[in-house]
C-alpha cells in the first residue's frame, strides 16, 4: 500500500509515520511540504521525494492513502480532494475548522473506495477501551453523567506562530475536546440535543486571539449529560504533558479513568470502579485488538473501522458548535445525526 504524507505541521505526523512504517505491506513513498524550514528540519530525514505542491504529488504518485498533517485551515479542502480521487485519508485533528467543512467532507465520503480516518487515539487507549467495555457490559448500570478533563502543558516558547491565532489553530475546544466528545458519543449512543460552552484566555494576554481554557456541556436525547474541560494550564512541574481523566457515573456504580496515569511510574493509565456490590477496585486494563494504524490500513482495504466517517464528522461538528456557543454566549442546538 503506497502512502504519501501531506504536511509536517505538527509532531503527530511523525507519530503516524512511525506507526504506519512498521506495518507489513505499507510503503511510505513521498512527502508534500511547502515550507522549506520545516522540510529541512523534519522532512529530509526520511530520505523520500519531496513535493512543494501536494497536487503534484497526487498526480505523480500512485497513492492508495495519505497522512494529512498540513495547515489546519486547509485540511478539510485537501482531505476532500483526496477522497474525491479515491485516496483514503488519515488526518490529524482538527479535521474541520468551519461548519461548512462538514458538508463538504460528508459529500466526499460518499465514495465507497476511500476511507476517512481521524487521529482520535483515545478509543485505542487501553484504559479508555476498558471503560467502554465496562459500560457495554452494564457494570455501571445506566449512565447518567460523563465528565472529562483534558489538561495540557502550554510550552509557550516552542509553539509556532500559527498556534496563537484562531483562524489557523481552531480554538481550544476544536483542538482538544474532540477526543472526549467522540468517547461521550460512543458511551451514550444518543443524539445530542443542546450544547453550552465558554472559553477564556487567562495566561496569554499577549495573544488576544487565543484561548487557554474551555468548558463545554452536552445534553443527549436519552438524558445523559456530558461535561468537558480542556486547558493549556498544566503547571511546568507536572511530569505528564496531558494527565487526562474521565469520570463516568451510572445508577449502579461509577468509574474514574486516567488515560495517561496520575504519576510518572504509571503511564499506562488506570480504571478505578466502585459499584453497589463491590468496593473500590482497579480493573485490569484490556488491550484493544488493533492499533489505530492497523485499523486505518484495514479500512483502506475495505474493512469496517472502529471509528466511522460519520463518527468523525459528528465529533468535528459538535466541537465547532461548542465554539459557536462560546463565541455567541448562548446555548446552541446539537445539529443532526446521520446514521
Amino acid at each position: 500500500m503506497r502512502i504519501g504524507v501531506i504536511g509536517l505541521q505538527h509532531f503527530h505526523a511523525h507519530e503516524i509515520i512511525e506507526g504506519l512504517n512498521v506495518l507489513p505491506g505499507v510503503e511510505l513513498v513521498a512527502i508534500a511540504e511547502p515550507d522549506d524550514d520545516i522540510w529541512h528540519e523534519q522532512g529530509i530525514v526520511y530520505e523520500l521525494p519531496r513535493y512543494v505542491d501536494y497536487l503534484e504529488m497526487l498526480d505523480s504518485e500512485e497513492l492508495r492513502a495519505v497522512v494529512l498533517v498540513n495547515a489546519r485551515q486547509q485540511r478539510a479542502q485537501v482531505a476532500a480532494e483526496c477522497l474525491h480521487r479515491g485516496i483514503s485519508v488519515l488526518a490529524d485533528k482538527p479535521l474541520c475548522m468551519h461548519l461548512s467543512d462538514i458538508t463538504k467532507l460528508r459529500q466526499a465520503t460518499r465514495r465507497a473506495d476511500a476511507a476517512l480516518f481521524l487521529y482520535l487515539t483515545e478509543r485505542y487507549n487501553p484504559s479508555v477501551h476498558t471503560l467502554l467495555s465496562l459500560v457495554e457490559q452494564g457494570v455501571l448500570g445506566k449512565v447518567a453523567s460523563f465528565t472529562s478533563f483534558r489538561p495540557h502543558k502550554l510550552l509557550k516558547d516552542s509553539r509556532p506562530s500559527w498556534f496563537w491565532n484562531r483562524g489557523t489553530n481552531g480554538g481550544i475546544l476544536v483542538d482538544l475536546a474532540i477526543h472526549d466528545i467522540d468517547i461521550f458519543r460512543k458511551i451514550t449512543n444518543a443524539k445530542i440535543q443542546e450544547i453550552w460552552a465558554i472559553q477564556a484566555n487567562v495566561s496569554t494576554k499577549e495573544h488576544p486571539d487565543f484561548e487557554d481554557i474551555g468548558h463545554m456541556m452536552l445534553k443527549a436525547a436519552n438524558g445523559v449529560v456530558g461535561m468537558f474541560r480542556a486547558d493549556w494550564l498544566t503547571p511546568a512541574g507536572e511530569d505528564i504533558h496531558g494527565d487526562c481523566r474521565y469520570f463516568v457515573i451510572g445508577d449502579k456504580g461509577w468509574a474514574e479513568v486516567h488515560t495517561s496515569g496520575g504519576v510518572a511510574d504509571n503511564l499506562a493509565g488506570s480504571v478505578r470502579i466502585v459499584t453497589n456490590t463491590s468496593g473500590p477496585i482497579y480493573v485490569p486494563l484490556m488491550v484493544p485488538k488493533t492499533t489505530i494504524f492497523e485499523d486505518f490500513v484495514a479500512a483502506v482495504q475495505g474493512a469496517k473501522p472502529a471509528i466511522s466517517a460519520d463518527d468523525i464528522l459528528r465529533a468535528s461538528e459538535l466541537v465547532l458548535l461548542g465554539r459557536q456557543s462560546a463565541d455567541w454566549g448562548v446555548p446552541v442546538q446539537g445539529g443532526n445525526d446521520h446514521d
